[in-house]
């Protein structure tokens, strides 16, 4: 039990967003260094969590992609969204833009996509 609480904290810590990043317009404004270090929090974090549980991850980066590419990948993504999806929370459309960007292969929704 010791050892599932010392990996589902992390990641846990690592996927809360603190009152700054209410929604994903408030991440756009963010300096490039913080919405990198936000992006790759959302990634690490899901990773560590499906680790944690022994499931497989949703998420799958190319390990040639840096952090950069990464955190430019889901500027990309976030901002070609329709101004009222900007409303929602920043960590529900980074983890929306990872998945269509960079989902594990094999990985298919409820809807058959």
């Amino acid at each position: 039990m010791r050892y599932l609480l010392c990996m589902l904290l992390p990641a846990l810590a690592l996927g809360q967003e603190g009152p700054p990043m209410t929604s994903g317009g408030a991440l756009l404004a963010l300096p490039p260094s913080q919405f990198q270090a936000y992006v790759s929090g959302i990634y690490e974090g899901q990773a560590l969590l499906a680790a944690a549980l022994g499931v497989p991850q949703a998420i799958c980066v190319d390990p040639m992609m840096n952090r950069r590419e990464l955190a430019r990948l889901v500027r990309d993504g976030i901002s070609r969204l329709p101004e009222r999806e900007l409303r929602r929370p920043a960590r529900v459309l980074v983890f929306r833009v990872l998945l269509e960007k960079v989902p594990c292969p094999g990985l298919r929704r409820k809807n058959g996509g």
